[in-house]
């Protein structure tokens, strides 16, 4: 990645290698705030998937089925 920093010519080595080391943690921190993230909704997933919380909410719902799957 090259910014230019003035109107006179090139960007200097050592703020190019600070640009790729900022670029490098910020890439770095996204994957692992993606990583977490997508473990948390994987959980909320399981839990909101189990059978126990599926009967719960049709029962809230006051909603009856037969066991061909037909709602009563």
């Amino acid at each position: 990645m090259s910014l230019p920093m003035d109107w006179r010519g090139e960007t200097p080595p050592e703020i190019e290698k600070a640009l790729e080391q900022m670029r490098e943690f910020i890439i770095d921190d996204a994957r692992s705030l993606a990583k977490e993230f997508y473990r948390d909704l994987e959980k909320e997933y399981e839990y909101l998937t189990e059978d126990k919380q599926i009967i719960e909410a049709l029962n809230s719902n006051d909603k009856r089925f037969t066991r061909d799957g037909e709602e009563i």
